[in-house]
């Protein structure tokens, strides 16, 4: 989930019959690097409405057969604690089946959002669960992932890093962006981005908190069962942080390119953020706007999800997509020069077929070409395939 804790989600969840979880040119409809429409409906039969809220989407799989996998987490009271489900489809095949369960009885934290990718013909998930701030329970947000073959082995990492001589542990999990950056087989990077609640713990006489966005660099043995021994190394590296301001999304292109969205904690203000970590080009605004560009008025935009895709060459345009909850449905557009740094405004999209999206979000290359998945937030289990706008 991505700025909602997941209690929230389903306290809000009880009162709907349904809900959900986590180019170039300008930003109108006449300019889609997609095909702008509608086809397939993924559809998760086991579905229960009012209990069950979609936690994470991933892509993963080819052009010509995609894999979507969705994590959905399931309310079994504060007694029994919450079930957390894994399901997928594969193209053409449109229903959702689980391929893997965990029981968090008893275990006050939860999953917050879920990311896939392709490694050597495998579909690995890489899964971010909260932590905790507060004594007896405090521990640091912790990364786990697994190959969708074999869910039962994984690795759990946890998201800590030194900014300087500070010594800082995630806290929060508001979202994660998973990028393949490339290598052999025997030692790809991967690296996840996590945008949330940190505290700093040591190395400084005034240690503060607040939101940060991270790197996680892991080093992954693709012949290597994923929780052997040395298989998946990692290092943290501290990207920024805004102590007084909310982080809830990132977004990572195939290039490298991380956005993340921003609400200053001084004004309100909803920006949209750029940094190349690779570059070393430092951070950049691409838009900051006063309006709820999903609710068309003058408050806190409540983006719960985003994806980014590169411009077809150098000079053009990145896209990043942006979902906010059910009760302000649709796909928000923003565009950025990386080049010249510039970027356009964020705007609604007024593609009929994007104003049903919530909640999660994906993007992948079909044959189609670029693809997004969303929650449809007007049918329960329900996820909706759309030619990005």
């Amino acid at each position: 989930m991505k700025n909602l804790t997941y209690f929230t989600v389903f306290s809000a969840c009880l009162a709907l019959t349904a809900c959900g979880g986590g180019s170039s040119g300008g930003s109108s409809d006449d300019n889609q690097p997609g095909n702008g429409g509608s086809s397939n409906v993924l559809s998760d039969g086991t579905w229960s409405a009012g209990q069950d809220a979609v936690i994470g989407l991933g892509f993963a799989g080819s052009q010509s057969a995609p894999e979507i996998s969705v994590l959905k987490g399931t309310l079994q009271g504060p007694e029994t604690g919450d079930l957390y489900t894994m399901l997928s489809a594969t193209y053409p095949t449109t229903d959702l089946a689980a391929y893997h369960t965990i029981d968090m009885q008893n275990d006050i934290l939860d999953f917050e959002d879920m990311e896939t990718f392709s490694l050597n013909g495998s579909t690995y998930t890489v899964m971010c669960k909260e932590g905790y701030s507060t004594v007896p329970y405090d521990r640091p947000t912790l990364l786990r992932m697994f190959t969708n073959e074999d869910p039962s082995a994984f690795v759990d990492i946890d998201v800590a890093g030194t900014n300087g001589p500070i010594n800082y542990e995630m806290r929060g999990c508001n979202s994660i962006a998973v990028r393949n950056a490339g290598g052999d087989t025997d030692s790809t990077s991967i690296l996840v981005y996590v945008a949330g609640y940190s505290m700093e713990v040591s190395g400084s006489s005034t240690l503060m908190s607040g939101d940060r966005i991270v790197e996680v660099e892991l080093t992954v043995d693709g012949n290597a069962d994923v929780d052997a021994a040395g298989a998946v190394t990692a290092s943290v590296n501290n990207i920024q942080e805004y102590f007084a301001d909310n982080l809830s999304t990132v977004a990572v292109t195939e290039e490298g390119d991380v956005y993340f969205s921003r609400v200053r904690g001084s004004n309100n203000q909803n920006c949209l953020m750029h940094v190349n970590p690779e570059s070393g080009s430092g951070i950049a605004v691409v838009e900051c706007t006063d309006e709820d560009v999903f609710a068309g008025d003058v408050a806190p935009m409540r983006i719960l999800d985003m994806v980014a895709v590169d411009g077809a060459t150098a000079t053009d345009f990145d896209k990043i997509y942006m979902v906010s909850n059910f009760e302000s449905p649709g796909i928000v557009v923003s565009e950025y020069r990386t080049d010249l740094q510039t970027g356009l405004d964020m705007e609604l999209s007024a593609n009929s077929n994007t104003q049903n999206c919530s909640d999660v979000l994906t993007v992948g290359s079909t044959d189609d070409g670029v693809t997004l998945w969303c929650y449809d937030s007007t049918d329960s289990g329900k996820i909706l395939e759309i030619g990005a706008p």
